[in-house]
């Protein structure tokens, strides 16, 4: 059973990351102009505590099986979890302070008045 879940989420994961290649392909310009509104540093950090969080869940459960106590390193990753949902927090609420929202596009030609534009986001204090 746990197979077919993991068969599932690699053909799942994988459809998305064909689709991506696809339409960056198709329209390179548009995901270049995007890649210059990301904000590399949060994005970087928010990887790396991804990544710890992973490992100390990891080696918590590596401990208990081992019968040592593992609270401490769960906890951790938990609280690298927040962490996460904090640095969120702090990419969100620049971009709704920016004037973005749902309907917002991430293009140089916006087709709505509220679509996200470089030219009227530059004073962000975040350099995209």
């Amino acid at each position: 059973m746990m197979w077919i879940l993991i068969l599932g989420e690699l053909a799942v994961f994988g459809a998305l990351l064909l689709g991506f290649s696809v339409a960056r392909t198709l329209d390179p310009a548009t995901f270049a102009d995007a890649q210059n509104h990301l904000h590399r540093v949060l994005g970087g950090l928010n990887t790396l505590v991804l990544v710890t969080s992973g490992f100390l869940v990891a080696a918590a459960i590596w401990h208990r099986r081992e019968g040592r106590d593992a609270r401490l390193l769960l906890l951790s990753g938990m609280a690298l979890g927040l962490v996460f949902i904090a640095v969120k927090g702090v990419e969100y609420g620049d971009l709704i302070a920016a004037g973005t929202d749902m309907s917002s596009t991430i293009t140089s030609t916006p087709s709505k008045s509220t679509a996200w534009s470089p030219s009227r986001n530059r004073s962000s204090k975040y350099s995209w």
